[in-house]
């Protein structure tokens, strides 16, 4: 594979329609010199998905970018940000920047908006987190249990008034 300069890489960057990255690569040498704070050319838009699961550190990582816009897509539901370190976890470090967004910024106006119709799981399986994490409001697209319709026996239980 062919070695590159910096400044021609940077040039392939700023040319680009579309860039995508992780949030680790964001504070990379490359991206900083194509896009850092003093660059010429900001992203239009920064799209950060699964900002739910993304740890303070690593959001903080695209503000050495310049970029106009920057939408948050995740679900707060679901996964919490991964914290291994007891302290950081007594700092509400387990908490995403995206959820205190959500939490203390916008109590007046809400800038989120909830999807209502999934297209990942059967609709039996769906049940469970639309019953017990979105009020019964989360549905189940019509062909996706028509994909599913070959596999037969699928029993879903739910042991939850149980106690164990």
């Amino acid at each position: 594979m062919k070695k590159y300069s910096l400044d021609y890489q940077s040039h392939l960057l700023k040319n680009s329609q579309i860039v995508l990255t992780t949030l680790d690569c964001c504070s990379s040498s490359l991206l900083k010199t194509a896009f850092g704070s003093n660059s010429e050319t900001p992203f239009s838009c920064c799209i950060i998905d699964e900002a739910a699961q993304c740890t303070d550190i690593e959001l903080l990582q695209i503000l050495s970018l310049s970029f106009d816009k920057l939408i948050m897509v995740g679900d707060p539901f679901e996964l919490p940000p991964t914290v291994h370190s007891k302290i950081a976890e007594e700092h509400y470090y387990g908490i995403s920047m995206f959820q205190r967004f959500l939490l203390n910024f916008f109590q007046n106006q809400d800038p989120s908006f909830t999807l209502y119709e999934q297209y990942r799981m059967h609709s039996e399986i769906c049940s469970f987190p639309s019953r017990y994490i979105y009020d019964n409001l989360l549905t189940t697209a019509p062909e996706v249990d028509l994909k599913y319709e070959k596999i037969s026996h699928l029993s879903v239980y739910d042991f939850s008034h149980n106690r164990l």
